[in-house]
C-alpha cells in the first residue's frame, strides 16, 4: 500500500500538485459557503476545572500555557540567536519565514489563551483565537516552503495570516449582530491542517526527519480530542486536570516536534537544487 502511494506521487507533476491543492481549496470554500450558519456554543465558556491557585481563576487553564511560551521562546531564540545554527538547517532562507510566524504564534498562542482563560466570554475569546492565527496559518506555507518552493511558501505567508485574522473578525462582527457565524473560522483551522497533510503526503521531502510532521500533527490531532473531553478526562484522573488543560500541552508538544526536526535534519545537494524555484 505504502510502495503505491511512493509511486503515484511520485508520478505526480508539480502542475498537477497544484491543481489537486487548487481543487480541494475550491470544493472546501464552496461547501463551507453553503453550509449552515454556526453559532458559538452557548456552554463554550464553561470549562470542567474552575479551580482558583495563588489568585489565579481557572489556574490549570491559564498556566497551562506556559508550554506554548516555552517552545515558541526557543524556536524564536534557535533562529536568531546571534550563535544560531540554523543556517545549516534552511537551504532557502525564504523558508525560514513561515517557520519564525510559526514560532512567533505559539508565543501569541500563550498570551491570547491565557488573557481569555482568566476571564472565558465571547470578547476575551477574540484574543485567544487571534494569538492562535499565526501559530495554525503558518503551518500550510512552512510545508509549501518545505516540499515545493521555498519563495511561494514564503508569499503563502501573508496571505494566509490575513485570512485567519478575517475570520476571526468576521466571527466577531457576526456575534456583535446577533447572528454568531464560526464557519470560515472553522474551515480555516481544519483547512490549514487538512492541505498540510496533502503537500506532505504527496510531495517528496527535501529534508530528513520527517516524522516530526507526522507527530505534530498528531498532537494536533490528540489536542482536538482531549478538548471534546475536557469534563471526562477531568473525572477520569480524579479531578486532578481537565482535557482542556491537557490539550494545551499536547498541541505546544506538537510545537515542540516541528522545532527538533529542523534542528537535527538535514538536506542533501540534490534535493536542495530542486527545491529552490
Amino acid at each position: 500500500m505504502i510502495e503505491r502511494l511512493v509511486r503515484f506521487r511520485d508520478g505526480l507533476s508539480e502542475t498537477t500538485r497544484w491543481a489537486l491543492l487548487a481543487v480541494f481549496t475550491g470544493i472546501a470554500i464552496v461547501a463551507t459557503a453553503l453550509a449552515p450558519r454556526i453559532p458559538q456554543p452557548q456552554g463554550y465558556h464553561g470549562f470542567a476545572d474552575e479551580r482558583a491557585l495563588l489568585g489565579i481563576p481557572y489556574a490549570l487553564n491559564v498556566l497551562s500555557n506556559v508550554p506554548f511560551l516555552l517552545v515558541g521562546a526557543c524556536g524564536l531564540w534557535w533562529m536568531w540567536g546571534s550563535a544560531s545554527p540554523t543556517s545549516e538547517r534552511f537551504r532557502d532562507r525564504r523558508e525560514r519565514v513561515p517557520a519564525a510566524v510559526l514560532f512567533a504564534g505559539l508565543v501569541t498562542t500563550a498570551f491570547g489563551s491565557a488573557y481569555y482563560h482568566l476571564d472565558p466570554n465571547n470578547q476575551t475569546l477574540v484574543f485567544d483565537r487571534l494569538g492562535m492565527i499565526p501559530g495554525f496559518m503558518a503551518i500550510l506555507p512552512l510545508a509549501v516552503a518545505e516540499r515545493v518552493s521555498a519563495k511561494w511558501g514564503a508569499r503563502l505567508t501573508a496571505p494566509m495570516l490575513a485570512l485567519g485574522v478575517a475570520s476571526v473578525l468576521l466571527w466577531d462582527w457576526s456575534e456583535r449582530v446577533g447572528a454568531g457565524d464560526l464557519r470560515f473560522y472553522g474551515f480555516l483551522q481544519g483547512y490549514a491542517f487538512v492541505a498540510t497533510a496533502g503537500v506532505l503526503l504527496f510531495t517528496k521531502p527535501r529534508y530528513d526527519r520527517q516524522m516530526g510532521w507526522v507527530y505534530a500533527i498528531g498532537c494536533y490531532g490528540l489536542a482536538k480530542v482531549l478538548e471534546l473531553f475536557d469534563v471526562g478526562c477531568y473525572a477520569a484522573t480524579g479531578h486532578a486536570v481537565s482535557g482542556h488543560s491537557l490539550k494545551h500541552v499536547a498541541a505546544a508538544l506538537g510545537g515542540w516536534f516541528v522545532l527538533r526536526m529542523m534542528q537535527k535534519r538535514r538536506v542533501s545537494e540534490t534535493a536542495f537544487a530542486s527545491a529552490v524555484r
